[in-house]
């Protein structure tokens, strides 16, 4: 229950601050992909498709990225197979922190093969 409270508390928190880049945004989305909770992963992948600063989507993304969960390493494998060229090379960056797995390298690469402009 503390959890959720808390998760619902970083979620309003997000949100109130999102139309300010210089402010604790990509912080607390980093504090909250660093929780690794699941619930996490829908918060923050809303919150990315929501924020237009380029700078706070990457955070957003390597804070996905964080979460070590399946679940959102496979919707950022989505992202480089068929998202827009700016977004993938941001799912690119963030899949980064899995270079030494290589079970998920290789998913990665697979993906390149068909994304000659990344």
């Amino acid at each position: 229950m503390a959890k959720s409270r808390k998760l619902a508390a970083l979620t309003a928190q997000l949100d109130a601050i999102r139309a300010d880049p210089t402010s604790a945004a990509g912080v607390m989305a980093l504090v909250l992909g660093e929780s690794r909770l699941p619930e996490a992963f829908p918060v923050l992948r809303d919150w990315w498709q929501r924020t237009t600063h380029q700078e706070l989507r990457q955070t957003g993304l390597l804070a996905i990225a964080l979460l070590r969960r399946e679940e959102a390493i496979q919707w950022l494998l989505q992202l480089l197979a068929a998202a827009p060229q700016r977004e993938a090379a941001g799912a690119l960056e963030a899949l980064g922190l899995y270079q030494n797995d290589p079970t998920l390298w290789a998913q990665v690469r697979s993906r390149l093969a068909s994304r000659p402009e990344l």
